[in-house]
């Protein structure tokens, strides 16, 4: 019984809920405070993620230096005991660095690292979670090198490599009665790859538009360890640390966008994207001991993105505002406390200021992610999730 009691809360890569599963599309101040609507933008080296076809826009060497910053609040609404629990306020800094540059009048190159999939939460200790979460915290970073091709006017492919490193931590507790714990915790470290391709079009200075596929990512964690603290003597024998082997595929992404100038100074866009989510359907765990092996069922769902965003140019100033609506990708059968997510709205807005051939971008998100009920006839943990999250970005641009 207590072996499947240490399984039943094993998770990977659980993280703060941030709109559609734990997929940040935000890399750039300037690219987050138009909503992320910038598939058919290619006005800044932040393209090379967002859609690498479009750096061949940009002319001579161009580079930027990012970083963003997450602060998380979430609380849980016991339906059981009618208690509130309120996570740690969590701060999440996440930098990104671009560079790209024409090495013909049809040919461009490009390099990005960043983080597309992170964040983390951590919950009071012993509280009534205790047995799902305590803490859990995803880190990743991506490395893409990236070509686009040009040969007719107004018109691009690109294609990038997506190296793509993570490493995840997971504390919970498992429960022995009389408010006795053990402690378990689940790290490792692992590496991924991807690829992804693009298409830009611009038949006319007032239109641009802009397709973007990210490929599917096996992240597997061959090398991944189970320890366990404070275990009651009597359980010391059948609970050892030990090696664990899982893993997970990150979702493939599709995007269209349009871009339109309405009147002069003025930019605006529209972009859908497509996460397919469904490649999440479940976990399995194989253990150095084969009886604690285990399937999770997941089931999540394929979810879309709307995307909108507008800037406007006056004089070394742009101003930037956007709006995005995110629907989640979790049933109500699998919501839990590591990864309380919801659809969302965000509101975005920014600005940024040129001086010679650099520019200063700062921009500020607030993620209203909406309040959700996981019924006692749906979810094994029922109660109410309310969580918002702060996003603040600062960015330095250059072309030489």
């Amino acid at each position: 019984m207590k072996k499947f009691t240490i399984l039943s809360v094993l998770c990977l890569f659980p993280v703060l809920a941030f709109g559609n599963g734990f997929f940040l599309y935000e890399v750039s101040p300037s690219s987050i405070a138009q909503g992320g609507a910038t598939l058919a933008a290619g006005s800044e080296p932040a393209a090379v993620f967002v859609n690498p076809a479009s750096i061949t826009r940009l002319e001579g060497f161009n580079f930027s230096l990012n970083l963003n910053m997450y602060l998380s609040d979430s609380e849980f609404t016991s339906e059981t005991s009618n208690k509130k629990t309120t996570a740690d306020t969590g701060f999440f800094p996440t930098p990104s660095f671009f560079a790209t540059y024409k090495a013909h009048k049809w040919v461009s190159v490009g390099l990005g690292t960043y983080a597309v999939y992170g964040l983390g939460i951590s919950w009071p200790e012993k509280w009534e979670g205790y047995h799902l979460v305590k803490s859990s915290e995803l880190q990743s970073y991506s490395i893409q090198p990236s070509i686009a091709l040009g040969p007719f006017y107004g018109f691009s492919i690109g294609a990038g490599f997506d190296i793509v490193l993570g490493a995840v931590n997971v504390q919970q507790g498992i429960p022995f009665g009389d408010g006795v714990y053990a402690k378990m915790k689940l790290g490792g470290t692992t590496v991924g790859y991807g690829n992804n391709v693009g298409i830009f079009y611009e038949p006319a200075k007032w239109i641009r538009a802009g397709v973007h596929y990210r490929s599917q990512v096996l992240m597997k964690l061959d090398d991944g360890k189970v320890d366990f603290d404070d275990v009651p003597a009597p359980f010391a024998a059948t609970m050892k640390d030990q090696k664990v082997k899982t893993g997970l595929i990150l979702p493939q992404v599709v995007g269209l966008g349009v871009r339109i100038t309405p009147i002069e100074h003025l930019e605006a866009e529209l972009d859908v994207n497509q996460i397919y989510w469904s490649s999440y359907k479940s976990l399995t765990f194989e253990f150095e001991d084969a009886s604690l092996n285990q399937v999770q069922e997941k089931k999540w769902e394929d979810a879309p993105q709307i995307r909108f965003g507008a800037q406007y140019t006056f004089r070394k100033w742009d101003f930037r505002a956007g709006l995005i609506y995110d629907i989640t990708s979790i049933p109500d059968e699998t919501l839990d406390p590591m990864l309380p997510d919801n659809d969302r709205i965000d509101y975005c807005i920014g600005a940024g200021y040129s001086f010679g051939k650099f520019r200063l971008d700062i921009s500020y998100m607030f993620v209203n992610i909406l309040e959700r009920t996981a019924k006692a006839d749906k979810n094994p943990f029922p109660g109410t999730y309310d969580a918002a999250v702060h996003s603040f970005a600062l960015g330095f641009t250059g072309s030489l």
